[in-house]
């Protein structure tokens, strides 16, 4: 599947006059946000690139998440892995004296906020060096100078369950969703990154799309809408199960 199917599979959504994303922007103008998700289109060196009225924008995608890494990437989709081979082996085993079986798992990886700011800023820094290699393949391919193809990031937590934080001032809300731009070392490394023109944040559990432009004033317009005020962020542990059942025909 390439960049863009996952991105509508995951995010649009359906209504009688089409298909249509659940946005929030900040320092994003509407005409901008018209150009940056109406027209997407699978690339390579960028994933994606928006081609809109003439104006070309390239967009690529990294995934992040709050679980540990080890050398062959996140441990959390690597134990999601082998706890789904393990299952599979077990309702295979145990379906040869029962005719229904329940499998419990958990992940023994657990998520914490120093591997969700690790990862992300991992990811961040290993795109971010690849910006002029973007746009310059985005000019030749569309003869447009290098230096009028602004570059987006698409930044997709998959954290099993989502980030969170709760509001000290406002406890009663509840959880509400967190961003790496929260913290004031990532905030930095954003501001500073010239070559860049902002970020959307993809929650994988919510599917929205949060644009973000790359100013201070749209930083703290994202912390002022979710009432965040530094508090720590808290993730929710997942416990896997999986039930079979067999299902007999019946002879006439």
């Amino acid at each position: 599947m390439n960049e863009v199917a996952h991105i509508l599979e995951h995010y649009s959504n359906r209504n009688e006059k089409g298909s249509f994303f659940s946005v929030a922007t900040f320092g994003v103008d509407s005409n901008e946000r018209e150009v940056l998700l109406r027209e997407l289109y699978p690339f390579e060196r960028p994933d994606i690139y928006s081609n809109y009225n003439g104006k070309i924008y390239g967009l690529e995608h990294f995934e992040y998440d709050a679980h540990g890494r080890g050398k062959k990437g996140s441990l959390q989709r690597r134990e999601n892995i082998k706890i789904k081979q393990s299952v599979e082996e077990e309702i295979k085993e145990k379906f040869k004296d029962h005719d229904s079986v329940t499998s419990f798992r958990e992940l023994k990886s657990k998520a914490n906020e120093e591997d969700y700011k690790a990862n992300f800023v991992d990811s961040f820094k290993t795109h971010y060096s690849k910006i002029d290699e973007y746009k310059d393949h985005l000019s030749k391919t569309f003869g447009v100078d290098s230096e009028d193809i602004p570059i987006w990031f698409i930044a997709e937590d998959m954290t099993m369950l989502g980030s969170y934080f709760v509001c000290r001032n406002k406890p009663k809300q509840g959880a509400e969703p967190a961003f790496p731009l929260f913290f004031p070392e990532i905030e930095k490394l954003f501001l500073k990154s010239k070559k860049l023109e902002g970020i959307i944040f993809a929650d994988n559990c919510n599917k929205v799309l949060t644009i973000v432009k790359r100013n201070k004033k749209a930083v703290e317009m994202l912390k002022k809408h979710h009432y965040y005020f530094g508090e720590s962020l808290f993730f929710f542990e997942p416990k896997i199960a999986s039930t079979a059942i067999k299902i007999f025909s019946v002879k006439e």
